[in-house]
């Protein structure tokens, strides 16, 4: 485990290590670290539209289709 003291990271974390040898911070608590919004805002991204979602990944099965 990992604490972090940045306000915007503040918590404990679990390090998992990834297949590609990255590592993975895994928050211990459910409040812990940003919103998605916050990261995005951070990289000067947004999300995609339904028009570029659709464009990039097309049509994605549905949980009831195997």
């Amino acid at each position: 485990m990992v604490t972090l003291d940045d306000p915007d990271f503040a918590g404990t974390y679990t390090v998992e290590p990834h297949s590609d040898g990255t590592l993975i911070l895994e928050p211990v608590d459910d409040d812990v670290g940003p919103f998605a919004a916050t990261l995005l805002r951070r990289a000067g991204a947004r999300p995609l539209t339904p028009k570029e979602f659709a464009e990039r990944f097309g049509d994605l099965p549905t949980d009831d289709e195997g």
